[in-house]
C-alpha cells in the first residue's frame, strides 16, 4: 500500500512488507525457562522498528525485557485460569455423576416403594426412570473418564 502511495524510498526501507509468518504467535516459548534468551529470535521485526538505530544492546534488551515480561504475565495468568478451569471441570463431571445416581436412587426407592402398595403400572414407571438415570450415570461416567 505504501509503495502505491508514492512513499519515499527512505520511508519503504524502514517498514518491510508485512508478512503472514510476522503476526505468527509462538506460545509454546512462554512457559519454558530454557528458551529465555533464544524468544528474541521469534519477534517480528516491528516491535524492534522505534530503538534508535545506535541504541546500545544494554537498552535494546530493557525494552524488549519489559516486552517479555507483559508477554510472560498475560500467559501466566491464562495457564493458571486454564489450570483452574481443569480443576472445576472435573469435579463438575463428578457432580453431574453423582446427580444422575442420586436420581436413580430416588426412582428405585419410588419403584420399591409402589410395589409395595401394589401400584404396578407406577412400579414399571419407577424402575424405567431408575434404569434410565442408571443408564446416564454410566454413560457419563464412562465419557467423562475417556475425556480424562
Amino acid at each position: 500500500a505504501m509503495q502505491r502511495l508514492g512513499a519515499s524510498a527512505k520511508l519503504l526501507a524502514r517498514y518491510r512488507n508485512m508478512e503472514r509468518d510476522d503476526l505468527k504467535i509462538t506460545t509454546g516459548i512462554v512457559d519454558d525457562p530454557a528458551t529465555h534468551r533464544t524468544r528474541q529470535k521469534s519477534l517480528a521485526w516491528f516491535w524492534t522498528m522505534n530503538l534508535a538505530v545506535n541504541a546500545g544492546e544494554q537498552e535494546k534488551n530493557e525494552y524488549l525485557d519489559d516486552f517479555y515480561r507483559v508477554h510472560w504475565l498475560c500467559a501466566r495468568a491464562m495457564r493458571t485460569w486454564w489450570v483452574e478451569e481443569f480443576t472445576l471441570l472435573r469435579y463438575e463431571m463428578d457432580w453431574v455423576v453423582r446427580f444422575f445416581w442420586s436420581k436413580e436412587d430416588e426412582w428405585h426407592n419410588w419403584a420399591v416403594a409402589s410395589g409395595e402398595a401394589s401400584m404396578d403400572g407406577h412400579r414399571c414407571y419407577a424402575a424405567c426412570q431408575a434404569h434410565l438415570w442408571s443408564m446416564f450415570a454410566t454413560h457419563a461416567d464412562d465419557d467423562f473418564r475417556k475425556t480424562l
